[in-house]
């Protein structure tokens, strides 16, 4: 399997860094400096037609049994493709339980599979169809059993879908297992990488909540090291994905494939 990308940089040491960036990021608009600003100091990029991927070494089942949100900046460089292109996720041998967050022909996309029963959500609209380039901060959240706004999908801290999670039971929801980690960048569909995602990717955050807009809010501009207390609460993992694939939080670090 390649490494990710075409932004192997070598360092003034010599050493090379597989897969991270760090040229020319800009991830928000800093309106005291005057400026653009990167909240990262690097990305990982991966290609869609290498099916660039990191694989984390920690299934979080317990995480996704129940409330959970993934968020994370993002610059595709084939939004509006119309196939899918999952940004993370699992899928087990049986396909009874799986999810991913990813896009889809320019939407947010969001599935979940828990005992063979399923629920999903998709944004109201094409927010990423073509001439919206550039990078974008995605937030994929949802409450299980919940009417209207079990699901909650945010693009650049703006809600884009609410929806229900009751189309599965909140018995089935809990009953999700897996031994099968996450892949970024891809699904892992039992231990291969599929519908893989073509673009840059930093700050990735997994947490065992549905997040409120202001916590979105509160996060989207910030890397580990900006968080504040609140900003940790519930928080599982998060990957800044600016020098390597470890996890910042806890320690469910990624190997770059």
């Amino acid at each position: 399997m390649p490494s990710l990308g075409l932004g192997n940089k070598s360092t003034s040491s010599g050493l090379i860094t597989p897969g991270i960036v760090t040229d020319n990021l800009v991830l928000k608009h800093n309106y005291n400096a005057g400026g653009v600003v990167p909240v990262s100091d690097g990305a990982a990029k991966f290609v869609k037609t290498d099916a660039d991927y990191i694989l984390l070494s920690d299934t979080m089942q317990s995480t996704f049994r129940g409330d959970w949100s993934v968020s994370m900046w993002i610059k595709p460089l084939d939004a509006a493709s119309s196939s899918l292109q999952a940004l993370m996720g699992s899928k087990n041998s049986t396909a009874e339980d799986w999810w991913y967050v990813g896009i889809d022909d320019g939407d947010l996309v969001s599935y979940y599979r828990a005992n063979d029963d399923a629920d999903n959500a998709r944004s109201d609209g094409q927010v990423l169809s073509s001439g919206v380039e550039g990078w974008h901060h995605v937030a994929f959240t949802v409450k299980k059993f919940t009417a209207t706004t079990g699901w909650l999908l945010y693009f650049d801290g703006a809600e884009v879908r609410r929806d229900s999670t009751q189309s599965t039971t909140a018995e089935n929801w809990e009953a999700f297992t897996t031994d099968i980690p996450p892949m970024m960048g891809c699904q892992n569909n039992n231990g291969s990488p599929s519908n893989a995602f073509d673009g840059y990717m930093a700050n990735v955050a997994v947490y065992g909540e549905q997040l409120t807009q202001a916590k979105v809010k509160s996060i989207m501009n910030k890397n580990y090291a900006g968080l504040t207390t609140s900003d940790k609460t519930n928080l599982v993992s998060w990957w800044n994905l600016s020098a390597d694939a470890n996890d910042s939080h806890g320690s469910n670090n990624g190997t770059l494939g």
